[in-house]
């Protein structure tokens, strides 16, 4: 069953910043002025879906399964190889196509309904070779409304998700969630145990209230209500339901 991302109230209001966008959009060009034409054609390319996911992780964390289990559809591959090294931007599009933006970078058009209310960014493993982690720092986690940090929850103290949370400056850490994936392989007290480490390994970073989900995958594909997605998609909703990333986006040129 496909899910919701987004409720039918918040996507009239997202329709309603965009149109409001456009009004002004034109008001710069029939001013002939160039400078506040570029700003708000600047604000409205981040606006292009009511929200835009970033999902950060290492290798066989079980990154692309949280995301098709999230999303209901089958929108990131579930590959056996874990060598691909590629951002990929997800986006919706009437036809499937691949358009590069650099090294190790490109966008994909997806005929998903899902994707017409939120964008996602898959990143590669954190423990893979990446050349540049900049793209995902400057392009994408400024404009997100959301860095979802995957990991397995039988072992979240691998090194280089962590490592990477270093390179984020920290005013956007309230963006962030920590999620324990895979949870269906780890006991009670594993789950328990690793909730914890999750939120001490954040608070050493200085994430002042780190806020950790346990999810299933394999348990919300079969039906489960147990998976702890619901959960998380309330969450989600909640989070964007503020408005305050809407807000940064539109006002983040201007200052």
């Amino acid at each position: 069953m496909k899910q919701r991302v987004l409720s039918p109230e918040l996507k009239k209001q997202f329709e309603a910043v965009r149109s409001l966008l456009n009004a002004c959009l034109a008001l710069t060009e029939r001013c002939s002025d160039t400078e506040a034409y570029r700003i708000v054609q600047d604000r409205l390319s981040h606006l292009q879906s009511a929200a835009l996911f970033v999902i950060v992780g290492e290798v066989k964390s079980g990154k692309s399964s949280f995301v098709n289990a999230l999303l209901g559809d089958d929108i990131c591959d579930v590959a056996p190889d874990p060598c691909t090294a590629v951002i990929q931007e997800l986006v919706y599009g009437e036809t499937l196509t691949k358009v590069s933006l650099g090294d190790n970078w490109e966008r994909i058009s997806l005929q998903k309904d899902v994707l017409k209310e939120i964008s996602i960014v898959d990143t590669p493993g954190t423990n893979s070779i990446i050349r540049d982690h900049q793209s995902i720092i400057e392009n994408y986690i400024p404009q997100s409304d959301l860095v979802i940090f995957v990991f397995p929850a039988k072992n979240p103290h691998t090194a280089s998700a962590w490592d990477f949370l270093s390179l984020i400056r920290q005013d956007w850490y309230r963006k962030m969630v920590f999620v324990l994936q895979q949870a269906d392989l780890a006991t009670d007290h594993e789950l328990a145990t690793n909730q914890e480490r999750v939120k001490q390994y954040a608070r050493e970073r200085n994430v002042q209230n780190p806020i950790v989900f346990t999810v299933s995958a394999k348990r919300e594909f079969e039906g489960a209500t147990d998976s702890g997605f619901a959960e998380f998609r309330q969450f989600l909703l909640k989070t964007i339901q503020t408005g305050e990333v809407w807000r940064m986006k539109v006002e983040g040129s201007w200052d």
